[in-house]
This record gives C-alpha cells, sequence and structure tokens, in this order.
C-alpha cells in the first residue's frame, strides 16, 4: 500500500494536513488547498516503498525567503524505524543538537541542516530491503550548486548512513566511503574547511568482526590535531565523532543510551579560544560498551553530570564534566573481563587537589565499581563498601559537592538478576561521612530483616500441645543463646568417634588398600581444612594490590603455555610417530578435514571462538600421551576407574536384596536402573551435604579457565571421562536447576 503526505511550512507558521488515496493538495498563500500545481520554489521530495518490513515517507515541501522550522516526526510499529528531520534556515545559524534514544531494534537518525539566504532543492531517496535501512540526503546550497552524489552499499542487515552537506560560499568538500559486511557499521566523515584546508585521512581497519573508526578533523586558523583510536572486539561498536568549529560556535551535545545490543554514539565538541586537550581512549572486550564522554566548555564553569542506568545486562555510565578556568585533568581508566564492566572516572578539581582511590574486585560474575571522589576545601573521606552474591550488580556513586549540604539518596533493589544503584549526593562545609554498605542474600530483606515466618492462623494450643509448646519453645530458646557452644560439642564428639574408628580400621587391616585409602584421605582433608584455617587469618585485602597485575600476567600465561604446548606437540609428533610409525599421521589429517568441514559450514565463521577447539585437541593429545604413553599414567587412571565402577557395584547388592540373586535375567529393569537410582541419589545427598558444590566449583573453574566454557558444560565434560552420559548429566542437572532458578 503506497500513502503520500504533503507538508508545507509558510511564513505565518501555519501548517495544513491533508491525506488522501492516491491524491496530494498543494496550498496558496492563504492557506486554502488548491489542486497540484507546477512550483517556482524548489522540492523536497522523498519516494519510499512499502514492502514487508519496508516503510516509506513521501514529503514534498515548498521553500520560502525566511524559512521557519520544519519538523518531521515519523513513528512506525514492529521494527520501527524512526527519521526526524529539522531544517533551520537562513541568516542566523543556531544550535544542532542532536539526541537519539533507541529501543531494542530500533533506529533513529535525526538530521539538523542549517542553509544560508535562499535555500536550494533538497532530494532524498530512501530505498530499503528486508532489514536494510539506508538514507541518502542531497543538498545542494545557493550560488555554487555543485553536484553532490552518495553512494551506498547494504549487506543483510547492514546500516549504512550518509550525510554530505555543503555550504554556500565557501564550498568545502565533504566525501564520505562506507564499506559494510555483513554486521558492519562503519561511519567515515570526512569535513574539509575553507583557506588552510588541511589533509583528513582516515582509515579503516576491519579484521573478522573488529571494526575501528578513526576520525581526523583539522580545522581552520587553529589546525590542532585530534586523534581518537578506537579499538573494538567481536560485537563491540563505539563510534566517537570530534568535531571543532571555527569562531563561535554553539554547543552540539548527543548522548545516546540503547538497551539490549548497545550502540552508544559519543560526540565530542570543543569550543572556540581556549580549547583543551580531551582524550578517550576505550577498551572493548566481548559484549562490553563503554563511553566517555568529555566536555569542557568556555568561561562559565557549570557542571554537567549524567547518570545512566540501563537493566538486564547492566550498563551504568556516569558523566561529570568540568569547565574551563582551571581545567583539571579527566582520566578514565577502564578494565573489562568477560562480563565484567568496570567504570573508573578520576576526576581532579581546582586548588587543593585531593586523592581519589579506586580500588574494583571482581569475582566470576560479580561487579563492583567504586567511586571515590573527594572535592576542594574540606576533603573528607568517602568510603563504600560493597559485598555481592551470585548474579547481584551493586553500583554506588558518591558524588560530593560545594556550599550546601542537601542530600539527595537514591535506593534501587530489584529482584532476580538484582541491580542496586545507590547515589549519594552531598555538598560542601559540613561534608560528613559517607558509608553505604550493600549486602544482598537470597532470603534477606533491604534493611537485612529476615523473611519473616508463614502465618498459620490464631490457633491458641491447649491441654498436652500446649506443653510441648512450652517445652518446644524452651529448647528452640536454648539452642539460640548456645548454638555456637552446642556445635563445638558436636564437632569434639564427632572427631573423637572418628579417631577412635580410624585407630581400629588400621590396626584390623592395615597394608591394605582400603586402609591405605582411609589414610590417604583423612591426611588430605586434615591439609585442606588447617589450610583454610591459615588463611582465614590473612584478610583478602592484603593481596589486593597484586591483583591489579594478575589479567595481565594471566594472559601472558595462556599464550606462553599454549605457543610451548604446540612446539612441543609438533616435535613429539615429528619424533615418535612420523619417524616411527608414518602411517598414524592420517588420523591427525582426518581430525583436520573435520575441523574444517565444520568451520567451513558453520553459520558464522567469523564469530568462531578458537580457544575451545585448541584446547579440547590439545587436552586429549596430553590425555593420550599420560594414558598410553606413561604407564604410572595409566596404572592412575586404571585404578580411578576400577574406584568409580566399584562404587556403581554397589547397587547390585541392593538389586540382591529386592528382586532376588536372579536380578540379571531382567537386565536393564533390575540392573540398569537400580544404578542409575543409586547415582542419582548419590548425588543428591552429596549436594544436600554442599560435597557436589565444591565439585563443581573446583572441577568447573579449571576446565572453564581453559575451554572457556560454562560451568556446567565444563563439569558435563570432566564426567563423561569416567561415567556414561545419563551420569554425567546428573551430575550436572543440580548445577542447571540452580541457574535457571537465578534466571
Amino acid at each position: 500500500m503506497e500513502s503520500k503526505v504533503t507538508l508545507e511550512s509558510v511564513s505565518k507558521m501555519d501548517t495544513v494536513k491533508r491525506q488522501h488515496e492516491n491524491r496530494a493538495f498543494d496550498y496558496d498563500e492563504d492557506g486554502l488547498p488548491v489542486e497540484k500545481r507546477q512550483a517556482k520554489t524548489s522540492k523536497l521530495d522523498q519516494n519510499t516503498t512499502s514492502e514487508e518490513n519496508t516503510y516509506v515517507i513521501k514529503l514534498p515541501t515548498k521553500c520560502k525567503l525566511n524559512t521557519s522550522k520544519r519538523d518531521q516526526n515519523t513513528t512506525l510499529h514492529e521494527n520501527t524505524y524512526v527519521i526526524t528531520f529539522r531544517m533551520i534556515d537562513k541568516l542566523n545559524i543556531s544550535k544542532q543538537d542532536q539526541n537519539t534514544t533507541l529501543h531494542e531494534n530500533t533506529y533513529v537518525i535525526t538530521l539538523r541542516m542549517i542553509d544560508k539566504l535562499n535555500i536550494s532543492k533538497r532530494d532524498q531517496n530512501t530505498t530499503l530491503h528486508e532489514n536494510t535501512y539506508v538514507i541518502t540526503l542531497r543538498m545542494i546550497d545557493k550560488l555554487n550548486t555543485s553536484k553532490r552524489n552518495q553512494n551506498t552499499t547494504l549487506h543483510e542487515n547492514t546500516y549504512v548512513i550518509t550525510f554530505r552537506m555543503i555550504d554556500k560560499l565557501n564550498i568545502s568538500k565533504l566525501d564520505q566511503n562506507t564499506t559494510l559486511d555483513e554486521n558492519t557499521y562503519v561511519i567515515t566523515f570526512r569535513m574539509i574547511d575553507k583557506l588552510n584546508i588541511s589533509k583528513l585521512d582516515q582509515n579503516t581497519i576491519s579484521h573478522e568482526n573488529t571494526y575501528v573508526i578513526t576520525l581526523r578533523m583539522i580545522d581552520k586558523l587553529n589546525t590542532s590535531k585530534r586523534d581518537q583510536n578506537t579499538t573494538l572486539h567481536e560485537n563491540t561498536y563505539v563510534i566517537t565523532f570530534r568535531m571543532i568549529d571555527k569562531l563561535n560556535i554553539s554547543k552540539q551535545d548527543q548522548n545516546t543510551t540503547l538497551h539490549e545490543n548497545t550502540y552508544v554514539i559519543t560526540l565530542r565538541m570543543i569550543d572556540k579560544l581556549n580549547i583543551s586537550k580531551r582524550d578517550q581512549n576505550t577498551t572493548l572486550h566481548e559484549n562490553t560498551y563503554v563511553i566517555t564522554l568529555r566536555m569542557i566548555d568556555k568561561l562559565n564553569t557549570s557542571k554537567r553530570d549524567q547518570n545512566t542506568t540501563l537493566h538486564e545486562n547492566t550498563y551504568v555510565i556516569t558523566f561529570r564534566m568540568i569547565d574551563k578556568l582551571n581545567i583539571s585533568k579527566l582520566d578514565q581508566n577502564t578494565t573489562l573481563h568477560e562480563n565484567t564492566y568496570v567504570i573508573t572516572f578520576r576526576m581532579i578539581d581546582k586548588l587543593n587537589i585531593s586523592k581519589l582511590d579506586q580500588n574494583t574486585i571482581s569475582h566470576e560474575n560479580t561487579y563492583v565499581i567504586t567511586l571515590r571522589m573527594i572535592d576542594k576545601l574540606n576533603t573528607s573521606k568517602r568510603d563504600q563498601n560493597t559485598t555481592l552474591h551470585e548474579n547481584t550488580y551493586v553500583i554506588t556513586l558518591r558524588m560530593i559537592d560545594k556550599l550546601n549540604t542537601s542530600k539527595q539518596d537514591q535506593n534501587t533493589t530489584s529482584h532476580e538478576n538484582t541491580y542496586v544503584i545507590t547515589l549519594r549526593m552531598i555538598d560542601k562545609l559540613n561534608i560528613s561521612k559517607l558509608d553505604q554498605n550493600t549486602i544482598s542474600h537470597e532470603n534477606t530483606y533491604k534493611n537485612g530483616a529476615s523473611i519473616p515466618p508463614p502465618d498459620y492462623g490464631s490457633i491458641v494450643p491447649s491441654g498436652f500441645n500446649k506443653v510441648i509448646e512450652v517445652t518446644q519453645s524452651g529448647i528452640s530458646n536454648f539452642y539460640n543463646k548456645n548454638s555456637r557452644v552446642i556445635w563445638i560439642i558436636i564437632g569434639v564428639i564427632a572427631f573423637a568417634f572418628y579417631c577412635w574408628y580410624l585407630v581400629e580400621a588400621m590396626l584390623y587391616e592395615f597394608g591394605t588398600e582400603p586402609a591405605y585409602r582411609l589414610l590417604i584421605g583423612t591426611i588430605l582433608v586434615l591439609i585442606f581444612i588447617v589450610s583454610l584455617a591459615i588463611l582465614s587469618k590473612f584478610p583478602a585485602k592484603s593481596c589486593n594490590p597484586r591483583l591489579r597485575h594478575w589479567k595481565r600476567i594471566s594472559a601472558w600465561t595462556h599464550r606462553s603455555v599454549a605457543g610451548g604446548l604446540i612446539i612441543f606437540a609438533i616435535a613429539y609428533i615429528i619424533a615418535e610417530i612420523g619417524f616411527k610409525t608414518p602411517r598414524n599421521l592420517i588420523s591427525l589429517g582426518g581430525m583436520a578435514v573435520l575441523v574444517l568441514f565444520t568451520f567451513v559450514c558453520s553459520h558464522n565463521p567469523a564469530r568462531v571462538k578458537w580457544q575451545p577447539v585448541f584446547w579440547g585437541i590439545m587436552l586429549q593429545f596430553i590425555f593420550a600421551l599420560i594414558i598410553l604413553r606413561w604407564e604410572i599414567g595409566y596404572e592412575i587412571f586404571q585404578w580411578l576407574g576400577d574406584r568409580v565402577l566399584e562404587f556403581l557395584q554397589y547397587s547390585d547388592d541392593g538389586a540382591i536384596f529386592v528382586f532376588g540373586e536372579r536380578f540379571t535375567d531382567h537386565f536393564f529393569a533390575m540392573k540398569v536402573l537400580p544404578v542409575i537410582v543409586f547415582f542419582s541419589t548419590s548425588v543428591s545427598v552429596l549436594y544436600y551435604l554442599g560435597a557436589m558444590q565444591f565439585i563443581i566449583r573446583n572441577i568447573a573453574k579449571g576446565l572453564a579457565t581453559v575451554l572457556g566454557t560454562s560451568p556446567a558444560e565444563s563439569l558435563n565434560a570432566a564426567g563423561n571421562i569416567f561415567l556414561g552420559q545419563h551420569e554425567a548429566q546428573e551430575l550436572a542437572a543440580h548445577r542447571l536447576y540452580g541457574s535457571a532458578e537465578l534466571v
């Protein structure tokens, strides 16, 4: 279905909209509709074709000397595409401001274009195809009406926006070339000003899903260099625009915050006269998006603060902007690891520059962001301690200002994937201490009170039940008052009984394998308990300074070990197999063919993670050497396999007790199923006692670190080494259930 809409702005700012099927109207000077006729003024024409998810907007417009504002807002449903054009004409060129906020797959493009004096033709043609959105603006100004051509190439989910804007009189060239591939978003702006036209060069290097955009823009008169280097990885898209204009340029600020696959565009604009340095370094990893806006203005040093908080994969961005006079240093350091997002802003103000300290502790899925900011004059200390549990995200921003000491406190608590954000802002003079302790733990309320017990009604016990209630309350009160002493007594008695049992067992059959197993297991448990007791005496805070270098050391160690293993594997294969049994190299070729075939046939080969592939093959090679080429290693794994088999054979005793000696006559029902029931029960008991959590936490951490997989996947892979498919799934079932509860 095709629709046409005609908008005309006249000098009286009266706009009349008329829409009719397959018919358009023009308007005379009095604003009355007349049949469409040839106009002397230029036309603004946009033709759109609508098909499937394609939305078309057609705007013919008439212009006049004093052309007032034209505003078009279009809102479309489904895959919503919103395009807003604001065009301000003639003489006084006012501010250009674009603020775009998008949701999900919504892409909003706002163009504010200012022309001078007589406004010539504007032509916009939009061609859409499936999920491809292309907007082309051709704008030709008066006097020197040179032609501008824009060609856009799109592929799949590629979005390309090209702007060519040429101003009057001093018509500089604006050239943009965009090359897209798959999900690649590249925007290039070349802007050359009049008189001293320096070269603007942009080189874009794209490797796999890596997009690097560099904008170098040098302006007239004071041609200071602005350089921005952005390094992106995987699905990370960061676009930074630095635009410096001549003379008195009004402020241009764009802040964009998007949900889900967050795309943020930051514009840095530096005003004339005292143009201080702006530096932005962004380091991104995986799905991490970090954006920093530093904007320093002239003369009046008003502060600008923007805090943005997003749910789901929580992205918190805080902007502090310090204006002129004594413009102190603005430093941003960003450290990211896996799903960890840490943003640190260090901002030092004028006069007494106190210390700004940030300590960040990241553990598993825990995200802690601490900002300590001390301001001028009374520089009291601000301390924030954050304790997180599982998928709890706590972000605290403390901002201390000068003069009036009004408090602003915002506490936000969100369940499930808990996001707690606290903003405390205290102004100067009476600067008291700000302490926030956030503790999140399962059934704990915000104020720390436990969840109240269920109400069973107003039943009043009587007779024998009253005696039981009095006895129950007395025992409960006694236990609550003396619980620590009671558990110490129970532990001492249990330890004494175990020592007595160990001595009797050693005296009964010392020298046999079961006795050795009991003795060695007891020694290992004692060493573990003593180690925990010793480590608990030393606070973890003393190790924090070393943790800063751990990630760098870990990455270097990972690469070194991988390189060493590759060299060792090649040397061993050549020496032991290539010269002795070269026929066995056929299997190596088969493995290479399988890997290459699956890589070529994958849905998106550019996004294949090679860490699990490399370490999966390398671990198989290492275990093959240990088991097949090393006699001691073979005996160790043979012993482990026998112990697992012995444990599973205990189910035969139960089957004999239930079904009799001839239980093997019905092999599946009386032999196989009891083994599954026995193993499932054992796993459930170990999970209830906490032993299974310990096994999952340690084995899965090791494999996840090496393979880069999730703990549940790593545990299932480790269980398949010794167990069958069903038993390995039972081993990871509790882990999967616990993860599902957190979603």
